[in-house]
């Protein structure tokens, strides 16, 4: 008779997989540096465009329409999303996290977040947040406040299972 029971566990040895990043969490300045950055940036994208459609005087004017605040907003958005989706997917950072030397990691793995969520949840859902009048407001000073907690994560960061760390 041999020794070999099939229905014995394994023998090998079992570890969690290590964390890809174990850095320390970013400062509150420079999350607000990189976000400085990133706004700019933006800014300098999509200006030159609202200017030449138009879009700035319908606003002093004040006869833009709902569908055109919708849309010049869509529209900086996607240009947001074009400008840094190959950092988010590669390194976990905007264009301005990268001048920082911060990254976006998820918060239970360290691993980089997929980029659905990263746009989806992280960005998309402030984004559209922000389009409510009044409770856009709100919402975006709480969420600006929040990084003043312990973990320095804010409702963004909560909302995508992420945290931001030292690159």
């Amino acid at each position: 008779m041999t020794d070999h029971n099939p229905y014995a566990p394994p023998k090998g040895e079992v570890r969690d997989p290590e964390p890809a990043f174990r850095g320390e969490l970013a400062s509150r300045w420079s999350r607000l540096g990189a976000s400085i950055v990133d706004t700019i940036v933006i800014l300098l994208m999509t200006v030159p465009p609202l200017f030449f459609a138009n879009y700035f005087e319908q606003v002093m004017a004040g006869t833009q329409s709902f569908l055109v605040q919708l849309s010049a907003s869509a529209f900086s958005f996607a240009l947001f999303a074009a400008a840094n989706s190959y950092l988010m997917t590669t390194a976990g950072q905007t264009i301005g996290k990268r001048m920082l030397g911060i990254r976006v990691v998820d918060a239970a793995t360290a691993q980089l977040p997929p980029l659905g969520r990263q746009l989806g949840l992280r960005y998309g859902t402030m984004w559209f947040i922000s389009l409510v009048p009044l409770v856009g407001t709100v919402v975006g000073l709480v969420d600006v406040l929040m990084i003043f907690r312990g973990d320095k994560r804010c409702i963004h960061d909560h909302l995508a299972g992420t945290k931001v760390v030292t690159a």
